[in-house]
């Protein structure tokens, strides 16, 4: 079964509980994550590491859904509704790279998705097809109804659908940067040349 995802080689760790006083703000903690990603990929055995919200099968099927409203469709309950939920995360850069989640379409988080930018999102292949059945989905927005984001995302890239809650029936996934994110990230995936013990 294709996971979406290549977890041979892969070895995950999660950061909780960070010091409020030394990392007063959302700013800080990107900078820790960024600084920490930074000095694993100066590994010689590492060759990419990411952070994501939820690494995959952490909680079975229990993760973080969001509502979506399209562009052009109007900001009710039944508009809200229609669309159904999304898995939602929270990545930086490189975790696509890290996990080998194909890039299908477009490109991947980088330094344009910056927090002042506009809101950018990289969505599934599943997620594109059931929300833009038959059009490019590429420079399309979207809203998300998490943490009150009234934002307007714009859809930057297509990557191969991941297996994040279910191996059966794979969701629709939608990912932000983090650097935009209303959510830190708490797993590291780092990617090796060989075994990650």
């Amino acid at each position: 079964l294709d996971l979406g995802f290549n977890p041979a080689q892969v070895l995950t760790f999660s950061i909780s509980g960070l010091n409020e006083e030394q990392f007063p703000n959302r700013a800080a903690r990107h900078e820790l994550v960024d600084r920490l990603i930074s000095n694993l990929e100066q590994l010689p055995v590492v060759r990419s590491a990411g952070a994501v919200f939820q690494r995959p099968f952490e909680h079975g099927p229990i993760g973080m859904d969001s509502g979506v409203l399209l562009e052009g469709q109007t900001d009710t309950p039944d508009g809200w509704n229609r669309n159904g939920t999304v898995n939602w995360e929270s990545v930086t850069p490189r975790y696509f790279e890290a996990m080998n989640i194909r890039l299908l379409r477009g490109r991947v988080f980088d330094e344009r998705d910056a927090p002042a930018a506009s809101p950018s999102v990289i969505v599934s292949e599943e997620a594109a097809n059931r929300l833009w059945r038959g059009q490019d989905p590429l420079g399309k927005r979207l809203r998300l109804n998490l943490n009150d984001d009234a934002r307007w995302h714009t859809v930057v890239g297509v990557v191969a659908t991941a297996r994040y809650r279910e191996i059966a029936d794979p969701r629709s996934d939608l990912y932000v940067p983090l650097r935009q994110s209303t959510i830190d990230v708490q797993h590291f995936t780092v990617r090796t040349t060989g075994d990650p013990l």
